[in-house]
């Protein structure tokens, strides 16, 4: 308990005076990143109470060994997952963690997700506790985040890294070209350096906007005008359902729309956010990719 109040009061310290949202002492697992544990982390080698701050972590977690999570995410995922119920939440939908009942839960280890828990983490190492940052934008990401966590929790991943290979059909013979749309202001679309893109590229659809670079603020994405969309004239195109107003709607509402081959041959395909663009959690991407399999069967 005196460690738990000193830790607090730190905390309350620390919260008066805003610091950089990257903090050096974070360990961030980079898609390329082989090593299984990173040297400043042995101290917390093998945790036994860990705060997941984003869905896919937490669903990773629970399957390596759900008695070693003690706090997750208030996301629509976690909500909706009954093997969450009795998990208490550190955040609700969009806003902020809240760092005192992170604190309170007195985790060994607190993983969260880079460029959106970076001052969380920051926060969190300031009092002491140990974080990891990390960034999943490709099925070699997940893969690779999936050993990590396992190999510093001392679980094994084999089930899990078994169920992610049977994702990808064996043999693969498309030939179609395809668009994702994600938003329509502005109308935004996912290239190689994304998560979307690299299911695309796993099921071998030909991604039209794959080598473009735009100065989109998202990283992956690329912001197209009406004329671009033209001049690419996909063999498919996927909206990614927002979860408000449907992008579809949208989207026919557009004047070029009537113009484009797969709107001509009705081949225009709404997916969910969680699993195409967000990974979300695991449950999601399955039903992503058996959506892809099914388009390549068409």
């Amino acid at each position: 308990m005196k460690n738990q109040i000193t830790k607090l009061l730190l905390l309350s310290l620390s919260l008066i005076t805003i610091t950089a949202c990257n903090n050096s002492e974070n360990i961030t697992l980079q898609e390329n990143q082989q090593e299984s544990i990173n040297t400043e982390l042995e101290t917390v080698n093998q945790p036994q109470k860990i705060v997941a701050l984003t869905s896919l972590t937490a669903d990773i977690i629970y399957q390596l060994n759900p008695e070693k999570l003690v706090g997750i995410p208030g996301s629509s995922l976690t909500r909706n997952d009954p093997r969450f119920a009795d998990y208490p939440t550190v955040s609700e939908g969009n806003t902020p963690p809240d760092l005192e009942k992170i604190v309170a839960l007195e985790p060994d280890l607190v993983i969260g997700a880079e460029g959106f828990s970076d001052q969380t983490l920051a926060k969190l190492e300031e009092v002491g506790i140990k974080t990891i940052s990390t960034n999943v934008d490709s099925l070699e990401s997940l893969t690779t985040l999936t050993q990590n966590i396992a190999s510093i929790m001392g679980e094994n991943a084999q089930p899990l890294l078994q169920n992610y290979q049977r994702w990808i059909p064996p043999q693969i013979n498309a030939d179609t070209s395809a668009l994702v749309l994600v938003s329509r202001q502005p109308i935004l679309a996912p290239n190689k350096n994304s998560w979307a893109g690299d299911l695309l590229n796993q099921f071998q659809f030909n991604n039209v906007v794959a080598d473009l670079q735009g100065s989109s603020q998202f990283g992956g994405y690329v912001t197209l005008s009406p004329e671009k969309i033209l001049a690419t004239n996909p063999d498919i195109i996927i909206l990614v359902d927002p979860g408000q107003q449907g992008i579809e709607e949208q989207m026919k509402a557009e004047s070029f729309w009537g113009d484009l081959r797969a709107v001509k041959e009705d081949k225009v395909y709404v997916f969910d956010y969680y699993g195409l663009v967000n990974p979300g959690n695991t449950v999601k991407v399955e039903e992503t990719v058996n959506k892809l399999s099914a388009l390549m069967e068409e």
